[in-house]
């Protein structure tokens, strides 16, 4: 019994010296990449900056670039990231840029941790091979599981979903009060993080619910049927608890009336229809296989049912989510109204997480045949049971420690690894923005508000978390509508350049603009001297700011 023990905890030990080992490759290649960025190249990264930035000018729970409006984003990450930023002492941008080394550990780790509960050490490592190197592909982080340099919040969020997927077992198979009530903590804190997993978490618990339900109201077990009933309330009543924060703002303040719905059905890359071709190109591989050949055994052959449950759930909510939102701009061109939620690529980043789960079940499969055979070969000389299979542990780890080395070469090339962030690490044309933003960063208050070109819309405005007329269609806050403060925002800049007309004069009331940036390209159209316009208090080679004259 003793020696059983002492065999099992060296197995261990190897499979998680095995994960430990692949995990430091993936974050050496990504501490290699990102350790040196000083700007962020992503424009969800500068929305990020101006809710950080917002907390740190003490106005948490408000939208950082409207005046007057509430939080409409998810406040996990922005919120870890201020107070990062607090302690440390960082700037703002370095913190952005570079967090997401270390921030984003949290969802391999995660990952890894629930396959292991789920299934077993084999399947978790074989998964976790597929997780860091090979499902996504070329694929960026943000639209597949995988490990990231980047901070972006689909990337941060995804341990949420993993540990949700572990309460969520714990309290299937428990079917005790206290773990739904962690559920939906879990859930509530998912939320926080970013939208997409707190859905599908959400959509697969109410499919597995509901299949009780019915089976209880079938077989009239009315015991069984209240304590599922009181189980999804306990799970939903500890989920609204601890996304307060959020739904607070969402529900009592804008009341769930969302105005700027493109923000929600964004796509770009392989992810547009006339795309196809590519988006398969990107999916289709020999790891796909493996991945339907770990389908194929799981669906046969793999009967714990909560898990099968789970598992199953996950694979059939996540589908229909990416097929649904991926279909809703055109049902909508056909003036067929279905509520939104969020972009597709989303659902699709759970659906390559899932693919590594399948991965992992198909390559231990295969493996296993391989193991047979060496067994069979040596069945017949006198070796210990426990040392074959110390023997076999080693095997398994290796192959899959050999194919992450042998893969690394194409996996270090990856979109999310190539230089197309280079503006963030030098001087150039990019200095003028960076100069302008840390002007109105030190030197304009955070009620301010600033009216710019559409071309500094993300940068330097927004990032700075000063008030604007108008934010990028993607990152306007979607309970206000985006078409009026755009039209308005064209309209202030053309009074600017022509006076005319001068009914337009009373929207710089309206928005109590105080400030207008131009860039100098442009600055040459206006009329300047303006009974609008005070002189400059800032100027470089690509920005002019002006203060506005109030009266």
């Amino acid at each position: 019994m003793m020696v059983d023990q002492m065999q099992q905890t060296k197995s261990r030990r190897l499979f998680i010296a095995g994960f430990a080992l692949m995990l430091l490759l993936a974050f050496i290649q990504c501490f290699r990449v990102a350790h040196h960025i000083i700007w962020p190249h992503d424009p969800d990264l500068y929305r990020d900056m101006a809710f950080i930035q917002g907390v740190l000018d003490g106005d948490y729970g408000q939208d950082p670039n409207y005046e007057g409006a509430s939080l409409w984003y998810n406040p996990l990450l922005f919120s870890i990231e201020a107070l990062i930023v607090k302690l440390t002492g960082l700037p703002v941008n370095i913190v952005v840029s570079r967090a997401g080394i270390f921030l984003n550990l949290l969802g391999p780790i995660a990952f890894f941790v629930m396959t292991v509960i789920l299934f077993d050490l084999r399947i978790a490592l074989a998964a976790m091979l597929s997780y860091l190197f090979l499902a996504a592909g070329n694929i960026p982080g943000s639209a597949a599981a995988t490990y990231s340099p980047w901070i972006l919040p689909v990337c941060f969020a995804q341990f949420t979903f993993y540990v949700s997927v572990i309460f969520a077992y714990k309290a299937f198979t428990t079917q005790k009060y206290l773990w739904f009530a962690i559920l939906g903590v879990s859930i509530g804190i998912s939320f926080l993080a970013h939208t997409a997993p707190a859905v599908l978490i959400i959509l697969i618990l109410i499919s597995i619910q509901l299949g009780n339900v019915f089976k209880a109201i079938r077989e009239k077990e009315q015991s069984t049927l209240n304590k599922y009933l009181f189980q999804g309330f306990t799970a939903f009543g500890f989920f609204v608890i601890a996304g307060l924060p959020l739904l607070y703002s969402i529900i009592f303040k804008y009341h769930l009336h969302y105005v700027n719905k493109e923000i929600f059905e964004f796509r770009a890359g392989i992810f547009i229809l006339p795309n196809i071709k590519q988006f398969i190109k990107e999916n289709v591989s020999f790891t796909l296989l493996i991945s339907i050949v770990g389908f194929i055994w799981f669906y046969r052959e793999f009967r714990e049912t909560v898990i099968r449950k789970i598992i199953l759930n996950w694979l059939l909510v996540s589908s229909f989510m990416f097929v649904y939102t991926s279909a809703l701009p055109k049902l909508h061109e056909m003036h067929i109204n279905l509520p939104d939620t969020i972009p597709s690529y989303h659902y699709f980043f759970y659906l390559k997480a899932l693919q590594s789960i399948f991965f992992g079940l198909g390559l231990t499969f295969l493996i296993g045949y391989l193991l047979r055979w060496i067994e069979s070969r040596i069945s017949n000389k006198r070796i210990q049971k426990q040392n074959i299979e110390s023997f076999n542990n080693f095997v398994f780890v290796f192959c899959i420690l050999f194919c992450a080395i042998v893969y690394f070469p194409f996996y270090k090339n990856r979109t999310d690894f190539t230089p197309h962030w280079e503006p963030s690490l030098t001087a150039g044309v990019f200095s003028d923005k960076v100069q302008t933003y840390n002007y109105i960063v030190k030197n304009i208050p955070a009620e301010k508000v600033i009216l710019c070109e559409e071309s500094a819309n993300d940068f330097p405005v927004m990032a700075s978390g000063r008030k604007m007329v108008s934010a990028s269609m993607l990152f306007s806050n979607p309970f206000f509508d985006f078409a009026v403060r755009y039209t308005d925002r064209n309209n202030m800049l053309e009074y600017l350049k022509t006076g005319q007309p001068e009914a337009t004069r009373k929207l710089f009331e309206k928005y109590d603009v105080s400030y207008v940036l131009v860039t100098n390209e442009e600055l040459k159209n206006y009329k300047i001297p303006s009974s609008v316009l005070k002189e400059p208090v800032h100027a470089n080679g690509m920005y002019t700011l002006f203060s506005v004259n109030s009266d």
